[in-house]
């Protein structure tokens, strides 16, 4: 059982230089871009992505575990392909054209809201389910894209509130999930990161201090590379004022395990449950320049959802954040 941490020793500080306060990557949810079935339309939004300097496509996911689909075309057993067209084919030709790089996501399952850690035998299948959609994205696209397929994302999105928080056994199962899925990453290249993208909410669960000590254990009993930690601004778990004792305190449990901490930054404002509109531009620049002198890179979600005039966002959105990044 876990120390409680204030009877914890304190983690070794890294000495970090702050990076340049601006946004290199994105999410991106492949039904948003279901739409884009031109190759004027693909190019169109890698050359917009790249001219506000982001170099970093992130596949959400590429399958659905419960409905046995995926976004390419597929030879597993009981799947089908979802998607108009190959968008893994497409992305890494589009995204290698432009200079870009790209992280697979793998399957997401929606009961993950249910289970999360609770369920051992679950979470097993789902690394599993993980594992072969692995299998087929390395073999089919690495080969043809060695320099541009850069990395894979794990779709679970842990939270500060969840039972494996407090839970030995849950947070025992939460690990082992983590262990078995990033191991058979690295076993097919360990020169690709793995990476995933908790939250918190300031106003239950763990704290900062607690969750230093959560992610600095997770990271060293598994072969995760990357926390991406999405900062909460725009679905309200915290203010900005907030962010920067949660980064401070998560990272340097990341830096001490020797992995990246980076901000996964909310680019939107949720106005109502199912309503998410872009962020006012003055907020984002002051996400951006809270969390700088912790993480080790800024992406966010989601730059074609909430930035990008390709995809019909107002250009007054990427023009203001362009002027910013200027100052």
């Amino acid at each position: 059982m876990d120390l409680f941490p204030s009877l914890r020793p304190p983690l070794p500080k890294q000495s970090r230089t702050p990076i340049d306060p601006v946004i290199t990557g994105s999410f991106t949810q492949p039904w948003v871009i279901d739409s884009y079935t031109t190759n004027e339309q693909w190019e169109a939004e890698f050359e917009t992505m790249r001219s506000a300097g982001l170099s970093l496509w992130i596949y959400q996911w590429t399958g659905d575990s419960a409905r046995k689909t995926t976004i390419y075309p597929t030879r597993l057993p009981d799947y089908s392909q979802s998607s108009p067209l190959d968008q893994v084919e497409v992305g890494l030709a589009v995204a290698q054209r432009h200079g870009c790089q790209v992280f697979m996501g793998l399957v997401f399952n929606d009961e993950w809201w249910s289970k999360e850690g609770s369920d051992r035998e679950w979470l097993m299948r789902e690394a599993e389910a993980m594992s072969r959609v692995a299998d087929e994205l390395y073999q089919s696209y690495f080969t043809r894209y060695p320099d541009t397929f850069a990395g894979w994302y794990i779709n679970w999105e842990m939270d500060n509130a969840a039972g494996y928080n407090y839970l030995p056994a849950q947070k025992k199962n939460m690990i082992d999930a983590l262990a078995v899925i990033t191991a058979h990453l690295k076993g097919l290249n360990p020169d690709l990161p793995t990476s995933l993208a908790p939250f918190f909410d300031s106003k239950i669960g763990s704290g900062p201090d607690r969750w230093k000590y959560f992610w600095y254990d997770v990271m060293r009993q598994t072969s995760l590379d990357i926390v991406m930690l999405q900062d909460g601004v725009g679905v309200d778990h915290a203010t900005v004022d907030q962010l920067e004792p949660w980064f401070e305190a998560v990272c340097e449990g990341v830096h001490a395990a020797g992995k990246q901490c980076w901000s996964d930054l909310e680019s939107f404002t949720q106005t109502s449950a199912n309503e998410f509109v872009p962020a006012p531009p003055e907020r984002v620049e002051r996400q951006r320049k809270a969390v700088a002198p912790y993480v080790d890179r800024i992406v966010t979600f989601s730059f074609i959802s909430y930035m990008s005039p390709v995809n019909g966002v107002d250009p007054k959105y990427l023009q203001a954040y362009l002027e910013s990044i200027k100052k």
